[in-house]
């Protein structure tokens, strides 16, 4: 899978175990997200982790002034 800026983050790649198909999903250092049933739920797990690396991290700033003191 491919971000907005043209990086791939996610792999999701066939896995064939006897008559049964699934997708093993992994992100772009290879470390694996996790195995899937469905190619819809490969995306959405591939998708989910992409978004869950991005934004801000740690507690919020400390001079953040809730909307209840304004």
């Amino acid at each position: 899978m491919i971000g907005p800026l043209d990086e791939r983050y996610a792999t999701i790649d066939f896995v064939r175990r006897g008559d049964e198909l699934g997708y093993r999903v992994t992100n772009a250092d290879g470390a694996v997200i996790g195995y899937y049933r469905t190619l819809m739920s490969a995306a959405k797990a591939a998708h989910s982790w992409f978004t869950s690396t991005r934004g801000p991290t740690g507690m919020p700033y400390v001079g953040w002034i809730g909307a209840e003191q304004r």
